[in-house]
């Protein structure tokens, strides 16, 4: 009789004990976030926020700031690359520029930006990659998901970012395209896939059009064993002569992609 009176206490115990480890648990969270909110008030103050722009205090990017951005309008650009002036006759993606670069057509159905590439875009792009700024990729993203034309996202298209290379992920110590379609899938409603392996590159930043264009030619894989979907949004954030993009483009359309559109937050 004894040990069936222990046995029956047995398990109010354990729950009297899971009980207590809940709470524990409760606590320890709680506490946590108090620390983590201190810490980063004591940050804010010690070094506020600042516009990446204008360097004004209180936003990543402040509203005057935003607002003076030079957007691309959709009605003078291109809408085959997406180039700021391109609608009548464009200078980037003619017969003339596609045959020095060996193409015939864009490696893509269509490409369209936030804004053009300026200084103040190129503020934006320096502070949040290479500065550290990581909450501005959902400024980035907020601007350029309206950009997007409706008929594009009529299938549904995955969303795909342009991979770091290593060497700039570490250097970094994180994935900023990754980031950055993580946040234009989710204004836009979309699924976000990784399914191109990093390349193995020179810094593009470093080299003149023609370079780009050989430093990139066949550089991108899908990662084996990903299966590319029919329809995709590639995400980058800034499109200079397009070699990235057509890279890219290439290796998910030999992997089975058949509509191709792109997105980037800067044009130039």
């Amino acid at each position: 009789m004894l040990a069936g009176a222990m046995c029956a206490k047995g398990p109010q115990g354990g729950a009297d004990t899971l009980e207590g480890m809940t709470i524990a648990a409760n606590i320890a969270n709680t506490i946590a976030l108090y620390g983590l909110g201190a810490a980063e008030a004591l940050a804010e103050t010690v070094w506020p926020t600042r516009c990446a722009v204008c360097d004004a205090p209180g936003e990543p990017l402040c509203e005057h700031c935003r607002t003076a951005l030079r957007y691309v309008d959709w009605w003078r650009a291109c809408p085959r690359c997406g180039a700021p002036f391109g609608r009548l006759q464009c200078c980037e993606c003619n017969e003339v520029m596609l045959a020095a670069i060996g193409r015939r057509r864009p490696a893509f159905d269509g490409m369209t930006a936030a804004v053009t590439y300026d200084d103040a875009a190129a503020r934006i792009v320096r502070s949040w990659k290479d500065g550290g700024e990581r909450r501005l990729a959902r400024e980035m993203a907020c601007l350029m998901a309206p950009q997007v034309p409706p008929g594009w996202l009529t299938d549904a298209p995955v969303c795909v970012p342009i991979p770091a290379s290593g060497a700039a992920k570490r250097r970094r110590g994180f994935d900023h395209v990754d980031e950055l379609s993580r946040e234009v899938a989710c204004a836009l409603g979309l699924r976000r896939v990784g399914l191109l392996a990093p390349p193995r590159t020179l810094d593009q930043r470093t080299l003149g059009r023609k370079g780009r264009i050989g430093n990139l030619s066949g550089r991108f894989r899908v990662i084996e064993g990903a299966t590319v979907p029919p329809h995709v949004l590639l995400v980058d954030d800034v499109c200079t002569t397009g070699s990235t993009m057509s890279a890219a483009c290439d290796a998910l359309r030999a992997a089975g992609a058949q509509t191709l559109h792109c997105l980037v937050f800067a044009r130039v």
